[in-house]
């Protein structure tokens, strides 16, 4: 069996550990948009669409988040999920709904 070297075994710890942490974090504005399905989209006026590409379908969707917060907005209605080229893009709509 071959033996490793200690200092390959961290550095691949670390590699992980700087791997996983790469999803966009949410912003304290993203936190707060809604995702709004088709049935209540009705009650919400569209700000903006907009693209979101990040390199998992999770960091797209919080980078779509804090977009749509960033619009102004306090709803997301997602259009479309897709993969591009490796990376997942979220296709959306910025929505001010009432409350």
């Amino acid at each position: 069996m071959p033996q490793t070297n200690p200092s390959q075994s961290s550095t691949a710890i670390v590699l992980l550990a700087l791997l996983s942490g790469c999803t966009t974090q949410l912003t304290n504005e993203g936190a707060k948009v809604n995702l709004v399905t088709a049935p209540t989209a009705s009650a919400c006026d569209v700000i903006g669409e907009f693209n979101a590409q990040g390199s998992s379908a999770d960091d797209a969707l919080n980078i779509a988040l804090n977009q749509t917060a960033k619009m102004g907005g306090n709803g997301l209605g997602v259009e479309s999920v897709n993969e591009v080229d490796g990376d997942s893009e979220v296709n959306g709509v910025a929505l001010k709904c009432r409350r």
